[in-house]
Parts: structure tokens; C-alpha cells; sequence
């Protein structure tokens, strides 16, 4: 039946598609064999994040991790070596929220957020940065080390100077900097031998 002729009573072919959850990372870790149950309960009843929870006792290392993530459906993986991340992006997302879920705001376009994440599947981070931000949040694997390097240098410790501040400092510098090379070569002139 052409959707024209489509009784009114008969819902859209649409609305009929029951959407199903994204499994959690636990879950899709325990799929792949790359844990048991009994680790990922030990995990679990530790508390706090089930990752982190499970390289803390051993039960998986980051490297095999991070491969899983690589070889997941819909997970790109980028090097943050490459992005100059802009003020305003910083400013959508606060430290706490990026050193707790380890996400660095990498780019915006279209209402969605884009984010170097460690683990691109942690559904808890990505929901609390959309409420946060309004946006739709989009993910990108980082190596989690590129990430706290990231978030150390966009949302520095108290006291601890920027980098938009070192820059700042440095262009401050160069003026006299220049000034100085100017009056050293004029120096330099005075004290040559006439020919």
C-alpha cells in the first residue's frame, strides 16, 4: 500500500521500529571475552566508573581497551596532537566535568559537540555534557593520556598560567625583543672600520 492511500488508522511504518539501547561498555567488554562476569561484578560493585574500576584491579590494561574501542563499530579514532582547541569550546564544557569523564571539546558544527574522549561509549559522560551544553555530543577515541595532556592544557590548576596566556606573554616579549636586535645591529655599524 503507497503511503497516499495509507489508512489513517494504520501508524507510519516509522513509529513501528522499536529503538533499542546502547549496551553498556561492560556489557559489549563481556561480549567480546575480554572479561568475565565475575570481574565485571567485582567491577561493578566496587563502584564509580566500571573502566576505571577494572583496571584498577587488574582486570583489564588500556591497551587492550583502547584496541576494542578502535575495532568498534562507529568509533574514529584521532590524535589530539593536531587540534588547537578555541576558547569557546573550552568554555562549554568546566574542568571537573573534563577531568571526571576525560573529554576535551575538539570542534562544533551544526548544534553537535565534538569530543576527544577516552572512552567514546561512556553514555553517563555524554549525557550529562549534552544537558550541560544543549548540544549533541559527538565522539572521537583519544588516546587517554592525549586527553589528560589536553585538559591540562586548556583548564589549568589554580595559579598555573594558560596557554593563551604563555602566548600572550610571549608576543608581549617580542617587540622589545625585536627593539633590542634593532639597537644591538646599530651598534654593531657604529663600531665597523671605515673602508
Amino acid at each position: 500500500m503507497d503511503s497516499l492511500n495509507q489508512d489513517a488508522t494504520t501508524p507510519p511504518r516509522e513509529s513501528r521500529v522499536k529503538l533499542t539501547p546502547k549496551p553498556m561498555v561492560g556489557g559489549l567488554l563481556l561480549q567480546a571475552d575480554l572479561i568475565s562476569k565475575k570481574q565485571l561484578d567485582a567491577a561493578k560493585a566496587r563502584g564509580g566508573d566500571v573502566i576505571d574500576a577494572l583496571f584498577a584491579l587488574g582486570h583489564l590494561e588500556s591497551q587492550t581497551f583502547l584496541d576494542f574501542l578502535v575495532n568498534y563499530p562507529g568509533i574514529s579514532p584521532t590524535d589530539l596532537i593536531h587540534f588547537e582547541i578555541r576558547a569557546d569550546l573550552v568554555d562549554l564544557i568546566d574542568q571537573e566535568v573534563a577531568n571526571t569523564h576525560e573529554v576535551i571539546p575538539i570542534d562544533r558544527r551544526n548544534g553537535n559537540l565534538i569530543l576527544g574522549c577516552a572512552n567514546p561509549l561512556d553514555a553517563q559522560a555524554l549525557e550529562v555534557i549534552a544537558e550541560k551544553t544543549g548540544l549533541s555530543v559527538q565522539t572521537v577515541l583519544c588516546a587517554p593520556e592525549d586527553v589528560q595532556a589536553a585538559v591540562l592544557r586548556y583548564y589549568p590548576r589554580p595559579g598555573q598560567e594558560t596557554e593563551a596566556d604563555r602566548e600572550a606573554h610571549i608576543r608581549g616579549l617580542e617587540r622589545p625583543l625585536r627593539l633590542q636586535q634593532v639597537a644591538e645591529m646599530i651598534r654593531n655599524i657604529d663600531t665597523l672600520p671605515a673602508l
